[in-house]
């Protein structure tokens, strides 16, 4: 019998870890069948997803220039959400909160410039530094705003699920 100074029996107790061990096995390879469709399968290349992300969000921008819901939805999730200005949006209200500042004369510039992208399988993250602008009847100001997303990977393509954005103060 195998026992150290604490008189354990050793031989037992690495018995008993190599069981827990082969059960947990088992237990994830049981449940691996009854993961969500997102989950199931091989992970995008991540090569390709660093390339694709931050195009999804110049998409998203582009449909925003041109108050195309249809564009917009798109590049999202169906559960899509935004938190922008301290609101709340889903991808409808952003739209329209966008296509009524349009209305209304505003001319915004976005650009998602040189993104921050990390990929865990089939989910995705990224920061940046939107540089732009905002331009109304009283003239045009540059304007940056700290942004961030969460993309999913669904039907083999990237769709933001989660987008924020807060204004960078100008500096007097």
């Amino acid at each position: 019998m195998s026992k150290n100074l604490m008189g354990y029996n050793m031989k037992g107790i690495k018995m008993r870890w190599a069981v827990l061990a082969l059960l947990a096995l088992d237990g994830v390879r049981a449940t691996a069948g009854s993961l969500p469709p997102s989950h199931a399968g091989a992970c995008p290349d991540s090569s390709r997803a660093m390339q694709a992300i931050p195009a999804v969000m110049r998409q998203m921008y582009a449909a925003l220039q041109k108050d195309d819901l249809q564009a917009f939805e798109s590049t999202v999730t169906s559960d899509y959400v935004a938190f922008d200005g301290g609101a709340r949006f889903t991808a409808e209200s952003l739209v329209q909160v966008i296509k009524n500042a349009h209305a209304a004369g505003t001319i915004f510039e976005w650009d998602v410039g040189t993104p921050e992208v990390h990929v865990t399988c089939d989910q995705a993250w990224l920061t940046y530094t939107n540089r732009g602008s905002v331009a109304t009847a009283t003239g045009k100001v540059p304007t940056q705003w700290l942004e961030s997303a969460i993309l999913e990977y669904q039907k083999e393509t990237w769709r933001i699920r989660f987008f924020h954005s807060t204004r960078v103060p100008v500096k007097p």
